[in-house]
């Protein structure tokens, strides 16, 4: 899912400004979107005319002296990185390269967990911001110790910290239409929201999970889609009839949603917490204003997929 960035232009605005003067810091917790937070802003660094590098610290990565910043070493050097080579060698060797490519463009370096980062790498990192060489782009998470090379990118005023917390409903609900199209009940969007508290990592795997593997996905008391397997997909519009469902209030397209993909009225009122009567009552509003006279005729209008909701 290629989804756009939401709910984060706040974050990205005072990065950016952090990241003119210096660098910047981004911190949170596990899941709260770090990572493509860091690659938006070295996407728009790129677009400004700025020279990128992105570097990944793992664990494995910790266990290799300067193994995370191979990229800015010449590969000749890379033998100074092995045990007991020299790492004034290897230092003065990513100075020397990394300057060479400052001269022709500005160089903005992106180092995703940089907590895991080994002492030497953190050391050469801290050397190049000192030196002016590069701006840092480091995503930290909440609760794990930075090696001191880190730590004092912002101790020194060299990178700005900016706290990413979780998203709010908005964004959340963004990224669900983004996915699933507007026709997503605002019941399963609740859930759904609920399910995964602002976390957009959870929300990935959620519908990723949902969309590969599994065979149907339940949000509270609806069965919200089903695998391409057994079934064409969630109930879409025709869009030469979404101009006449337009006409709908929210309340009314979401109840002509499910009524055309085959929910009856009592499984539409559990669902949205509403009783029998106000169901039917929205259908008939509803009729009236597309000029049909029943569930069959506004099945072909609306020509949903089949088994698009169960309950």
């Amino acid at each position: 899912m290629d989804c756009p960035i939401s709910g984060r232009a706040d974050e990205i605005v005072a990065a950016e400004a952090a990241l003119a003067a210096g660098g910047v810091v981004l911190v949170g917790p596990a899941g709260v979107g770090r990572t493509r937070t860091a690659r938006e802003i070295l996407a728009r660094a790129r677009r400004a005319g700025r020279e990128t590098e992105w570097l990944a610290a793992t664990k494995e990565c910790a266990s290799i002296p300067f193994g995370a910043i191979l990229p800015l070493l010449d590969p000749d050097e890379g033998a100074n990185a092995a045990p007991g080579g020299d790492p004034l060698v290897l230092l003065s060797g990513a100075v020397r390269r990394t300057a060479a490519r400052a001269r022709r463009s500005p160089l903005v370096v992106g180092i995703d967990d940089a907590h895991l980062l080994d002492d030497g790498s953190a050391g050469v990192v801290h050397h190049l911001a000192v030196r002016g060489l590069v701006s840092v782009v480091a995503t930290v998470r909440d609760g794990e110790q930075a090696p001191d090379g880190i730590v004092a990118l912002w101790k020194d005023g060299l990178a700005t910290r900016v706290r990413l917390n979780p998203l709010g409903p908005a964004a959340m609900t963004d990224i669900l239409t983004h996915v699933l199209g507007s026709y997503i009940a605002e019941a399963h969007r609740r859930e759904i929201a609920r399910m995964v508290d602002g976390n957009p990592q959870m929300l990935a795997e959620l519908l990723i999970g949902a969309h590969e593997t599994v065979t149907r996905v339940r949000a509270g008391a609806a069965w919200l889609s089903e695998s391409r397997d057994d079934a064409e997909g969630p109930t879409r519009v025709r869009p030469e009839n979404d101009e006449a469902l337009s006409e709908l209030s929210p309340r009314e397209r979401e109840i002509v949603l499910l009524a055309a993909g085959g929910a009856a009225s009592k499984d539409i009122a559990e669902l949205l917490s509403l009783s029998v009567r106000t169901v039917d009552n929205h259908l008939g509003r509803a009729y009236a204003k597309l000029g049909v006279s029943g569930r069959a005729e506004l099945a072909v209008l609306v020509a949903p997929r089949r088994h698009a909701v169960r309950t």
